[in-house]
């Protein structure tokens, strides 16, 4: 099982009685449930393991609603297809544990899918450019490849037009709230996924499929 942790990144470990009713390990099983643990120590060469966990806080509404349990599932597995393991990243790992808390109680979760797109980018130091002062972007286009704007579509299909480029540089760093000014509608959110999906594969080097994409793509149809 992988497990995103606060000192040590993305980090597999050997758990045991996984599965088995009653299981109080069945609480690991959960995408995006927040929990403490306590390692074990280890020989060398084997898998970590873990010694004891607790629930660090209550979801109250991830395990009942299935459309946040879906968001949470493609959430999870984005993460871990964008980040190496045993590398810490403390900054993605605080904005994740709470916009967690704050997704498990809003009203509109699907949001909050398309800000840890964009802030993955963010962290992982592969934003694209600023839109440049006096940009016409209903005549432009974001190139996915190279990050930069222009007003000439390029020859491969990694490109998005200047609106929803706009849309996804701002993903980079909004909260919630102020993202939701821009009213979009599902399908304006499932093309704007689609696009932060594909920027993310292009620029973390990574074209492995997102196997709770195509769900998600459906929840916002």
């Amino acid at each position: 099982m992988r497990i995103f942790t606060e000192s040590n990144g993305l980090r597999a470990y050997l758990v045991r009685d996984v599965g088995k009713k009653r299981s109080s390990s069945n609480a690991l099983l959960q995408p995006l449930s927040l929990v403490e643990i306590t390692e074990r120590e280890r020989s060398r060469g084997s898998l970590h393991q873990i010694a004891e966990h607790k629930r660090a806080a209550v979801l109250t509404h991830m395990s009942i609603e299935p459309y946040k349990a879906m968001l949470a599932m493609f959430m999870a597995e984005l993460v871990q297809h964008c980040i190496a393991e045993d590398h810490a990243h403390p900054e993605l790992f605080d904005y994740l544990w709470n916009s967690t808390q704050m997704m498990d109680i809003d009203d509109q979760p699907g949001v909050y899918a398309i800000l840890l797109a964009g802030r993955l980018m963010k962290f992982l130091g592969v934003m694209p450019d600023e839109m440049p002062l006096g940009f016409r972007q209903e005549e432009g286009f974001l190139d996915l490849a190279s990050g930069h704007w222009s007003y000439r579509a390029p020859l491969h299909n990694a490109v998005i037009e200047g609106q929803l480029g706009s849309y996804l540089r701002s993903s980079c760093a909004e909260s919630p709230e102020a993202f939701r000014r821009y009213s979009l509608t599902r399908n304006d959110l499932r093309s704007l996924l689609d696009a932060q999906v594909m920027y993310l594969q292009l620029h973390i080097n990574d074209q492995r499929e997102l196997k709770s994409l195509e769900v998600l793509r459906e929840v916002f149809a």
